[in-house]
């Protein structure tokens, strides 16, 4: 297993769900870039969740919003977390947070569950975790260290740990050992408040077997569209993803020669609560490995993860 980091995107605020109201949520990072030049970055730490923008209505009273990315307001959904009081009571009108909605973590486990789980919470009522990374009641360019302080105030909210990058830094070496010892997602890169915001992700890779394969749909109709893909665990192999991302060559090839028992290496973001790889995108067959080799110790989350299932 390989490990390594990758820039996924500019982190920026949804234009949709800005408002007169909510004049911070306006402001593009880029726009400010300027401004924060000479500002030192810093990193947060980020869990795999939903992002979530909590908003404080002036108007009506104990009125907590709380909007997806695709502007929906939830927070009717999300009451019965421990968090949505405190943050009524505590939060200023006209106040908004800009936070990722995850999962509690798991306590027969030790982990903490990912997007994918977020969902099934909501709908089944069970914990939720509230982490914020930034607040409209400062500037834009106000440091990370200055929000930290900002958020300490606000009751039931939980705060990412962060780290300052110092010039010299081997910064992709620094990030990667942080976000691996803390078992998170990625880092979001920051240089202020909501200045100049980069989504950092941790990639990983692993070497399976492919144990079946699924039709294509679409233009890929008479092709393979995935290949299910399995670790050895007691001499048995145990279905652990479906993989896709094959390129049009690879996918044409594997549909001529019935790939089933060969090995190929695996990219993905985390290991899913439930033992399954999150996004998981084939890399590459690799011919020098052999089927043995394919065990569930390259990953030692992964390991812990499925044998905590077994018990």
């Amino acid at each position: 297993m390989s490990s390594k980091l990758k820039v996924l995107k500019s982190y920026t605020v949804p234009s949709h769900i800005a408002t007169n109201t909510l004049t911070i949520l306006k402001a593009r990072p880029t726009d400010l870039e300027r401004d924060g030049s000479r500002l030192p970055q810093h990193a947060q730490l980020k869990h795999d969740g939903h992002r979530l923008l909590v908003y404080r209505h002036p108007l009506v009273m104990g009125s907590l919003c709380c909007y997806t990315t695709s502007g929906h307001n939830i927070a009717s959904q999300l009451q019965h977390c421990e968090w949505f009081s405190k943050l009524e009571r505590s939060m200023c009108y006209n106040e908004m947070l800009d936070c990722e909605l995850v999962p509690t973590v798991d306590e027969a486990t030790g982990v903490r569950g990912g997007a994918e789980e977020v969902k099934h919470r909501i709908a089944n009522r069970k914990p939720l975790d509230l982490i914020a990374f930034a607040t409209s009641s400062l500037p834009a360019s106000a440091s990370v260290a200055r929000v930290d302080e900002e958020l300490a105030r606000i009751r039931g909210v939980m705060r990412p740990e962060y780290i300052t990058l110092e010039d010299g830094d081997n910064v992709a070496q620094r990030i990667t050992q942080w976000v691996t010892d803390r078992d998170a997602e990625g880092v979001v890169l920051k240089r202020g408040n909501f200045l100049d915001w980069r989504k950092w992700k941790r990639v990983q890779t692993i070497d399976l077997i492919v144990t079946d394969t699924t039709e294509g749909d679409g233009r890929f109709i008479g092709l393979i569209g995935s290949l299910v893909c399995s670790l050895v665990i007691d001499g048995k192999p145990v279905v652990i993803a479906n993989v896709s991302g094959m390129d049009d060559r690879t996918r044409i090839m594997a549909s001529d020669e019935a790939p089933i028992g060969r090995v190929c290496e695996v990219r993905y973001d985390r290991v899913g609560t439930q033992g399954k790889l999150r996004h998981p995108r084939f890399v590459r067959w690799r011919p020098d490995k052999s089927p043995a080799e394919c065990s569930v110790n390259q990953d030692p989350k992964l390991e812990k993860i499925i044998f905590n299932k077994m018990l």
